[in-house]
Protein backbone atom coordinates (compact mmCIF):
# COMPACT_ATOMS: atom_id res chain seq x y z
CA UNK A 1 0.00 0.00 0.00
CA UNK A 2 1.06 3.42 -0.81
CA UNK A 3 0.14 6.71 0.25
CA UNK A 4 0.86 10.43 -1.04
CA UNK A 5 0.83 11.30 2.59
CA UNK A 6 2.42 9.28 5.98
CA UNK A 7 -0.72 10.74 8.17
CA UNK A 8 -2.12 8.92 11.57
CA UNK A 9 -4.80 8.02 9.33
CA UNK A 10 -3.55 5.97 7.06
CA UNK A 11 -0.56 3.99 9.26
CA UNK A 12 -4.21 3.39 11.10
CA UNK A 13 -5.13 2.27 7.73
CA UNK A 14 -2.13 0.69 6.76
CA UNK A 15 -1.73 -1.49 9.89
CA UNK A 16 -5.50 -2.69 10.13
CA UNK A 17 -4.54 -4.40 6.52
CA UNK A 18 -1.83 -5.77 8.20
CA UNK A 19 -3.57 -7.55 10.87
CA UNK A 20 -6.79 -8.69 9.17
CA UNK A 21 -3.76 -10.69 6.18
CA UNK A 22 -2.44 -12.00 9.52
CA UNK A 23 -5.76 -13.26 11.44
CA UNK A 24 -4.24 -16.37 13.52
CA UNK A 25 -1.05 -14.51 14.96
CA UNK A 26 -1.25 -14.03 18.42
CA UNK A 27 1.26 -11.57 18.17
CA UNK A 28 2.78 -9.31 15.75
CA UNK A 29 6.41 -7.62 15.71
CA UNK A 30 6.53 -4.57 13.79
CA UNK A 31 9.89 -2.62 12.76
CA UNK A 32 9.45 0.89 12.08
CA UNK A 33 11.09 3.63 11.99
CA UNK A 34 10.37 6.80 14.57
CA UNK A 35 8.11 8.71 12.70
CA UNK A 36 5.75 10.61 15.01
CA UNK A 37 2.53 9.15 13.18
CA UNK A 38 4.14 5.80 13.71
CA UNK A 39 2.41 4.96 17.51
CA UNK A 40 -1.10 3.25 18.56
CA UNK A 41 -2.39 6.84 19.31
CA UNK A 42 -3.26 6.91 15.82
CA UNK A 43 -5.45 4.53 16.57
CA UNK A 44 -7.15 5.81 19.28
CA UNK A 45 -7.61 8.85 16.97
CA UNK A 46 -9.35 7.52 14.02
CA UNK A 47 -10.89 4.40 15.71
CA UNK A 48 -13.42 3.47 18.79
CA UNK A 49 -11.44 3.01 21.39
CA UNK A 50 -12.11 -0.97 22.01
CA UNK A 51 -11.26 -1.37 18.24
CA UNK A 52 -8.20 0.87 18.84
CA UNK A 53 -7.02 -1.30 21.95
CA UNK A 54 -7.80 -4.28 19.85
CA UNK A 55 -5.62 -2.98 17.30
CA UNK A 56 -3.04 -2.00 19.41
CA UNK A 57 -2.95 -5.35 21.30
CA UNK A 58 -2.17 -7.23 18.27
CA UNK A 59 1.20 -5.59 17.74
CA UNK A 60 4.97 -5.46 19.05
CA UNK A 61 6.16 -2.51 18.13
CA UNK A 62 9.92 -2.29 17.37
CA UNK A 63 11.51 0.97 16.78
CA UNK A 64 15.08 1.11 14.80
CA UNK A 65 17.58 4.16 16.72
CA UNK A 66 17.07 7.84 15.30
CA UNK A 67 20.63 7.94 14.35
CA UNK A 68 19.83 4.78 12.11
CA UNK A 69 18.13 4.50 8.55
CA UNK A 70 17.24 1.51 6.90
CA UNK A 71 19.81 2.47 4.24
CA UNK A 72 22.62 2.79 6.76
CA UNK A 73 21.39 -0.94 8.06
CA UNK A 74 20.80 -2.47 4.60
CA UNK A 75 24.31 -1.09 3.60
CA UNK A 76 26.19 -2.55 6.68
CA UNK A 77 24.45 -6.14 5.74
CA UNK A 78 25.58 -6.19 1.89
CA UNK A 79 29.18 -7.00 2.06
CA UNK A 80 28.23 -10.20 4.41
CA UNK A 81 25.17 -11.77 2.38
CA UNK A 82 27.26 -11.09 -0.84
CA UNK A 83 30.24 -12.94 1.01
CA UNK A 84 28.09 -16.09 2.68
CA UNK A 85 28.10 -18.81 -0.15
Amino acid sequence: MLYAQRTRKEYTQFMQVIAENYPDAIKIKMVQNNLNTHNTSSFYEHLPADEAKSLADRFEFHHIPKSASWLTIRGKQHPFLMNKH
